[in-house]
């Protein structure tokens, strides 16, 4: 029998293994992306040193994110016309679970996330603790430093109102660093366009019983763009969203 291979993929996540050992999760990383030419290419080659497999969900971007996410190594799906990041993220999310992903990892196109952080958010589903885990850059005193004061305050609003009625008390609802199962991406029916995307995911897996975990993350907020819409189109957006959902929720009885 030849000598055990070491697995470079998940870091110090990922042991050694022989032809009899169990194979390990295929993790795939789904990257939303619009007009991210100038960051795309770092995140992606950080991302694959984790993943299987880096899906760029390019959403109509106009300044070549496409060619240079595939020219760093990513899959890339290009959507014509921009279409919002809940269409781009739905679209990676099925595209990774149908590819064979059984762990999916997902990240802002930006520059803002930590790639080497992706172990440390896959942890708690490698443990079977979690189906879903949301990255919060408030359960870290680094992270919390990071974030500017408006968008602190912002963020707080948004989560508050996420939570509302669902018996969950996330810190982060509108982090875009988050890691869930294949069998959570396949459950989960998200309708959202926009930037909603991320409390619909929340509130539906805290729907269906899901088990929901947060892990401390850091964030990059200085000399990067860090939002395509504005922070007040971007709120008023997410607190559409939930009033829908929640208003849905209010108008619908079981029948018996």
């Amino acid at each position: 029998m030849e000598a055990p291979k070491e697995a470079v993929r998940f870091g110090e996540l990922r042991a050694v293994t022989d032809d009899t050992k169990p194979k390990e999760p295929r993790l795939a990383v789904v990257i939303p992306a619009y007009n991210e030419a100038k960051t795309i290419a770092e995140v992606v080659r950080g991302a694959a040193k984790y993943a299987e497999e880096v899906i760029v969900v390019d959403d109509g971007s106009t300044d070549g994110t496409a060619f240079v996410a595939k020219t760093a190594g990513a899959y890339v799906i290009r959507i014509s016309n921009n279409s919002g990041k809940g269409v781009a993220l739905s679209m990676g999310l099925s595209t990774a679970a149908l590819n064979g992903a059984d762990i999916i990892a997902c990240m802002d196109a930006d520059g803002q996330h930590n790639p080497d952080e992706i172990p440390i958010l896959c942890a708690p589903i490698l443990r079977k603790e979690a189906d879903l885990v949301i990255g919060s850059r408030f359960l870290s005193e680094d992270g919390k430093k990071e974030i500017p004061r408006y968008r602190t305050v912002g963020q707080t609003v948004l989560t508050k109102a996420t939570n509302f009625g669902n018996g969950i008390k996330v810190t982060d609802s509108q982090s875009g660093f988050r890691c869930l199962t294949k069998k959570a991406a396949l459950s989960l029916e998200l309708t959202e366009t926009g930037m909603g995307i991320e409390s619909e995911m929340v509130r539906d897996a805290a729907k269906r019983g899901m088990k929901i975990v947060e892990v401390p993350i850091t964030c990059r907020y200085e000399g990067l763009e860090t939002s395509t819409l504005k922070p007040t189109s971007h709120g008023v957006s997410v607190l559409s969203s939930v009033s829908r959902i929640f208003e849905m929720n209010t108008h619908c009885y079981i029948l018996e």
